[in-house]
């Protein structure tokens, strides 16, 4: 069923129920850190990198967090992966679970082979990637 974009709490059978202040407070914990470090010497590099973890942190322990909010994370991760190999392994780890979080968004009986062949290919493109950088700084 649809729900049109309403937020209902539901009570869950095994899980505990959380609150939102909770979340909050859980979400300035795994921010704290990362927002000190910048503090602590500002410049582009840190804060970039930053910008991508207190976005992922909010995605993770955020109260009613929808599918494609993965997507603000998994761009700025994008963006940083043009830096060097270790930014482009960072993103290919995270691009993985991030398209298969997306996935209950394809949820037509059509869609259903897209679900597969989608994770498939950009797992094997990844791989293909990070390989070919990888090579490519051992040979200079």
């Amino acid at each position: 069923a649809h729900s049109s974009g309403t937020v209902e709490p539901e009570p869950h059978a095994l899980l505990p129920s959380v609150n939102p202040a909770f979340t909050l407070l859980l979400t300035l914990a795994l921010n704290a850190p990362v927002l000190a470090a910048v503090w602590a010497r500002p410049s582009r590099r840190p804060f970039g990198d930053a910008l991508c973890l207190v976005s992922l942190a909010a995605f993770l322990a955020g109260w009613h967090v929808h599918e494609k909010a993965i997507l603000a994370p998994l761009l700025l991760a994008a963006l940083r992966a043009l830096d060097g190999p270790r930014q482009l392994r960072a993103f290919a780890m995270l691009a993985a679970p991030a398209h298969y979080a997306l996935l209950p968004l394809l949820h037509e009986p059509a869609e259903y082979p897209l679900r597969l062949l989608a994770p498939c290919t950009y797992a094997a493109g990844a791989a293909l990637a990070v390989a070919a950088t990888d090579a490519r700084l051992l040979r200079a």
